[in-house]
């Protein structure tokens, strides 16, 4: 399995089209510990007031803190790639609730794309051009929790597998395919219309993941390649891209929205999948 975990110091850098432009993806991460209160108070002013309504509904403070640092991470990447100030973007959902750019926005930055994931203590945007693109992080849990759901909500191959390990090693397959489910169901944008259990990845390979489906959930397994990490101890991410390049270059960055506090983690490169332009 290949899932490296960052835990060393890294470069301070600034980011923008020329660095995930055509071909390649940014990753960035935040951890809500580095988020300050006078900071997320910044990020208010950023939101829309449909956001600002939800923002407002959430009662529990993580959760309120998780979408509060999300909005602002989206705006102020996106800016990064378009002549468009942060509080000024606007996105418009499609039938299964995914956001994208609105219309009149996305003409300035033609392909943009982007997906959102955030979980306690970590929030990951993913932004690329011209791609169907996934991004999920999750809090690692305890073994107990984990055992019941994988026989829950994965296909028969998966959970047999899952359940095969014991102890950190059950974990660590649990949530390496719970990720990469919910990293290939976002990428579709269609979220849980698709049946989980519709298709199947095999994790067991040195490799990257591969996937297969069944008649419930048709697609074509060589146009997908994925990308697991491990981010800290704590939380564990998985990419999904489907793109015509024949190799994709994949940064990762740890930032905090509006402020210099930036740096780089790793620059990664997804080979090739079958039937992509050589």
């Amino acid at each position: 399995m290949d899932q490296r975990r960052y835990d060393g110091s890294a470069m301070t850098l600034g980011i923008g089209s020329d660095d995930c432009g055509e071909g390649g993806i940014c990753v960035f991460l935040v951890d809500l510990d580095a988020v300050d209160e006078v900071a997320a108070e910044s990020y208010r002013d950023l939101l829309d007031p449909g956001e600002k309504e939800r923002f407002e509904r959430y009662k529990v403070e993580g959760a309120r803190r998780e979408y509060l640092v999300g909005r602002a991470l989206v705006r102020t990447a996106l800016s990064r790639f378009a002549p468009v100030a942060p509080a000024d973007w606007r996105f418009a959902p499609n039938r299964y609730g995914r956001p994208a750019i609105f219309a009149e926005q996305a003409r300035l930055a033609p392909g943009l794309v982007f997906n959102l994931s955030h979980t306690r203590g970590l929030v990951a945007l993913a932004i690329g051009h011209s791609c169907d693109l996934g991004v999920d992080v999750e809090t690692v849990v305890r073994e107990s929790a984990v055992h019941d759901l994988a026989g829950r909500y994965f296909a028969p191959s998966e959970a047999a597998y899952a359940r095969a390990a014991e102890g950190p090693e059950l974990v660590e397959r649990f949530f390496a395919f719970w990720t990469l489910k919910e990293a290939y169901i976002k990428a579709r944008g269609m979220g849980l219309a698709l049946p989980l259990d519709g298709f199947a990845y095999d994790i067991a390979g040195q490799g990257a993941p591969t996937i297969a489906f069944t008649d419930a959930c048709p697609d074509d397994p060589g146009r997908w390649r994925f990308l697991r990490r491990r981010i800290g101890s704590s939380h564990r991410l998985a990419l999904a891209v489907s793109a015509p390049q024949a190799a994709i270059r994949v940064r990762f960055v740890r930032t905090v929205p509006l402020s210099d506090d930036e740096e780089e983690l790793e620059r990664a490169t997804l080979p090739a999948a079958a039937g992509a332009a050589a």
